[in-house]
C-alpha cells in the first residue's frame, strides 16, 4: 500500500519498500525502544543486505534525531547501492 505523504514509499505485512538513488528500491522494517534504534534492509534480488543498530534515540532534541535518522538512511542507500560509507 501507498504510504501517505512518502512518495515512491509502501508499506504491507510490516515491511517497507523505499527508493534508492540508484535506481530500484529496497525492503526494510524498522523499529526502536527504550533509546535503541535498528534499521535495516535488503536490494529486490537479495545480493545486498544491511543492518545498522544505534543508541542514539534522542526525544529532547527532535532537530539532532532527525540529522541522526537520515544519516541512518543515506548509510543504508549507501551500503546497498555499493558506496562507501562517509567518514
Amino acid at each position: 500500500m501507498p504510504m501517505p505523504g512518502e512518495p515512491g514509499r509502501s508499506v504491507g505485512l510490516g515491511l517497507e519498500t523505499t527508493p534508492l538513488s540508484c535506481g530500484g528500491f529496497y525492503w526494510h522494517h524498522e523499529g526502536n525502544a527504550l533509546g535503541y534504534s535498528s534499521e535495516n534492509g535488503v536490494t529486490t534480488d537479495g545480493r545486498r543486505a544491511v543492518t545498522v543498530a544505534t543508541n542514539s534515540f534522542d526525544e529532547a532534541d527532535e532537530a539532532r534525531q532527525d540529522a541522526a535518522d537520515r544519516a541512518v538512511k543515506e548509510l543504508i542507500d549507501n551500503a546497498l547501492c555499493g558506496r562507501p560509507a562517509k567518514p
